[in-house]
């Protein structure tokens, strides 16, 4: 799951559950999970009141379909080590892991993610998990899903927790709502007549100043008409919602948001309303965290497309119309190929269209053409998104631009193949050494011509490893001359013993190659071979001695001048 899905998968669980309660909420919660995280199994589990290691199976979902609620022992389970606990991963072989757990041998799971389920009061409640038939170890998007359902499904339970402590009898109402983590109310004729110590707590109030109120002194003055017609219709039979959000205040001014469960009841032989109360301000929160995430796919520097299952594109981010040119409503209903530049081959699109309808995601990079023609490269994953029954129903695509690097690293490759045919085309020898111990670490053609030695056979060896100790020692000593002066050096002629030609005189210039911090890095060596020319100038020397020592008188005339050009 990519972090850009995050936001489609939490709007598809919150639409699914919003409406539901009870246990068709937990079976619409499980099924939902299954869907969206591509999951295998998933499902609700309670703590049993009377035995802390027996958990009780409220909604399972194997496969895509809902299936019938067990109980079982904690003990050997990965869930032993999250009830209560903190959330845990298994990525892989979990049955090597609880060889003790005959569940998940049976099941054939692979992985495991388990988030506890802990009530208003941090009491534990019981757990929220995935598993799979295969690895998962792409954790943290599964877990931030889970953790921002967690919440709900903790309501939820502790909501029907107290549905069954009220459901008893009115006798054991009293002592069973003072004590419920969810707050309580039963309000008639208009004044509160019990108030549990959980929603005293709520609102900073002592229990016997919260029996002195109305509806009007809690509620916000925002919310006072809409509850209080709520209250008056439900009193006098009329079907209103039994479980809706509205915002309350404490004692000392602080706005709390709520979900009210009411309903009518009996308190002491006459008509009130009873209401379940849910402090929902994590929930919000959660909510909020959901809004921003949907902004952030807004305000992405990438750009997003989601479509259908034939391509038509259902919506586009600002950062695709900035990136492509098309205006969100050039785009809506259009084949996602209104940027296809016909740069790539059928099979290309072939292979992309057989792996997205396979269930898998795409990766590649494609080059398309903006509106006004010019092409652009486009970092691209292309993601498949699930109903219920595991069919395709949309595809989420994520785009990054990376026209500037590419056509940056084609100019780098041009560039580099222009230099390596200059060094390798240049009639010196040209050598390059690693700075730390003067190994060698580029030889050009010209090199390996020279001295009889292949690039293979020298590169990493040093000067040690084929000249003789006194020469090797000469050039080492230069070579350090320069990295340590950080200067160009000139050695007019320097001898040295090649495998084919004997002994060479060069003239070589050394250049340190220097990082970014004046560090030496590399050391460039160029020599020329001067050996024929010394040669030449040695016998010009000896010929011009023999000519002066000469009694005759000898000069040489140029043939086509008739001038003098050398004279005894």
């Amino acid at each position: 799951m990519s972090p850009h899905s995050s936001d489609i998968i939490l709007r598809e669980i919150a639409q699914a559950i919003s409406m539901a309660s009870g246990e068709e909420f937990f079976r619409h919660l499980v099924a939902a999970l299954c869907q969206t995280l591509e999951a295998d199994f998933a499902f609700i589990g309670r703590l049993d009141a009377d035995d802390p290691n027996r958990i009780h199976v409220m909604a399972v979902c194997v496969r895509g379909e809902i299936g019938q609620n067990f109980s079982y022992q904690l003990h050997g389970t990965p869930c032993e080590n999250v009830v209560g606990r903190e959330p845990c991963h298994y990525p892989r072989d979990i049955r090597n892991l609880f060889p003790e757990d005959h569940m998940l041998v049976e099941m054939g799971i692979e992985s495991y993610i388990g988030h506890p389920l802990f009530g208003s009061a941090q009491q534990p409640l019981g757990l929220l998990a995935v598993m799979h038939s295969q690895a998962m170890p792409d954790e943290e998007p599964v877990k931030s899903v889970l953790r921002i359902c967690t919440s709900r499904a903790a309501a939820e339970i502790e909501r029907i927790q107290a549905e069954e402590m009220l459901r008893a009898s009115e006798t054991n109402l009293r002592s069973l709502a003072e004590n419920a983590d969810e707050g309580i109310l039963v309000n008639r004729a208009g004044r509160h007549v019990f108030a549990n110590r959980r929603i005293a707590e709520m609102l900073g109030y002592r229990i016997d100043e919260l029996l002195q109120t109305t509806i009007k002194d809690i509620v916000h003055p925002d919310e006072q008409e809409r509850v209080t017609e709520l209250f008056r219709k439900r009193m006098t039979g009329h079907h209103v919602p039994n479980q809706y959000e509205t915002v309350f205040v404490a004692k000392d001014g602080k706005r709390v948001p709520m979900e009210i469960s009411a309903a009518a009841t009996v308190w002491q032989g006459k008509p009130a309303g009873l209401v379940f109360l849910r402090d929902i301000t994590e929930r919000k929160q959660a909510e909020a965290e959901t809004r921003k995430l949907s902004s952030a796919i807004e305000q992405t520097a990438d750009s997003v497309i989601i479509t259908d299952r034939d391509g038509i594109i259902q919506y586009v981010n600002p950062a695709y119309e900035e990136t492509t040119g098309f205006s969100r409503e050039e785009t809506l209903g259009k084949k996602s190929n209104i940027v296809k530049s016909g740069k790539h081959e059928p099979a290309f699109y072939q292979h992309l269209w057989e792996t997205v309808r396979s269930g898998q995601t795409f990766r590649d990079v494609f080059i398309n053409r903006r509106k006004n023609g010019e092409l652009f490269y486009e970092q691209k994953t292309i993601t498949p998104l699930k109903d219920e029954n595991g069919n395709i129903t949309h595809f989420v695509s994520t785009g990054k631009d990376i026209t500037a690097h590419v056509l940056a690293e084609n100019e780098n490759r041009r560039m580099q193949t222009f230099l390596n045919s200059v060094v390798e085309n240049l009639p010196n020898m040209l050598f390059v050494k690693d700075a730390k111990d003067l190994r060698f670490v580029r030889f050009n053609k010209a090199a390996e011509e020279l001295l009889g030695y292949s690039r293979d056979e020298m590169l990493g060896k040093s000067d040690y490893d084929f000249f003789t100790k006194e020469e090797a020692d000469f050039f080492t000593a230069k070579d350090k001359q320069v990295l340590n002066s950080g200067q160009f050096h000139d050695v007019p002629e320097e001898s040295i013993h090649t495998r084919h030609k004997g002994v060479r005189i060069l003239h070589t210039k050394k250049i340190p190659i220097l990082d970014e911090a004046g560090k030496p890095l590399y050391l460039l060596g160029i020599s020329e071979d001067i050996t024929d020319r010394k040669k030449t100038e040695d016998t010009v020397l000896r010929l011009g001695r023999i000519l002066d020592k000469s009694s005759n008188e000898i000069y040489v005339i140029n043939a086509e001048t008739l001038r003098f050009v050398q004279v005894n």
